[in-house]
């Protein structure tokens, strides 16, 4: 509800108070008079219940938008960052080998973590998760999500790659781990996608690159 309309309703109110009151006073002046103070009380009652109402609509529909101005401004922020590591992850893990079928060999542990210590980690601060919490599809919660399974897929790499288990750094992995990394690093690319996907529809309109016009002044 808009605030013009919420003054609408005001001023509507007051003007059928108003006149019934008036035409209440005109026809009856002595034995109306008290039931138009009865009358305007109520009247005024409903008219300040749905004043109340209207503003407090009004006050959660800026909200609402200011909220969306945010999620979109560190949408665009966010949006060339989760692009890139996005198309990094993928491409990097492409060249590993987790095929599925007998008598195959897969990738290191070494070459896995070679992978990921490459494609780097993704910053997001808490404040930027909780502004894109107005983004579809969950982005910002499956964001969240993302940076955490990915932190901590590093994590484990890492320690398996010093420590040298279950099999040394350069030694090909088991099958059951390898199928094991496989379905973890599709899970948390599918997550990052959204994420990234919904960043950039966000900011795609209203970060979207200067025309010719905006840059020189061009008719």
């Amino acid at each position: 509800m808009s605030q013009k309309l919420c003054k609408a309703i005001v001023i509507a109110g007051l003007i059928v108070i108003a006149a019934g009151g008036g035409y209440a006073i005109g026809v009856h002046p002595a034995s109306a008079m008290k039931d138009w103070v009865d009358y305007a009380t109520a009247l005024g009652t409903v008219g300040a219940v749905i004043a109340a109402v209207g503003i407090s609509v009004r006050q959660e529909s800026l909200r609402r938008e200011s909220a969306q101005i945010k999620a979109n401004l560190v949408a665009a922020s966010l949006s060339p960052r989760l692009t890139r590591f996005v198309a990094w992850l993928r491409e990097g893990t492409a060249g590993l080998d987790f095929s599925y079928g007998p008598d195959e060999t897969y990738s290191t542990s070494g070459e896995l973590f070679a992978v990921l210590r490459e494609c780097g980690s993704v910053k997001v601060s808490l404040d930027e998760l909780s502004s894109l919490a107005p983004l579809p599809n969950r982005a910002a919660y499956r964001l969240a999500r993302a940076i955490s399974e990915y932190d901590l897929m590093f994590d484990e790499i890492a320690v398996s790659v010093r420590r040298g288990i279950p099999k040394p750094a350069d030694v090909p992995m088991a099958e059951d781990v390898a199928h094991e990394w496989s379905g973890r690093i599709d899970d948390v690319l599918a997550l990052f996608e959204i994420a990234a996907r919904e960043c950039d529809d966000a900011a795609a309109i209203p970060a979207e690159s200067p025309s010719g016009q905006e840059r020189y002044g061009e008719p």
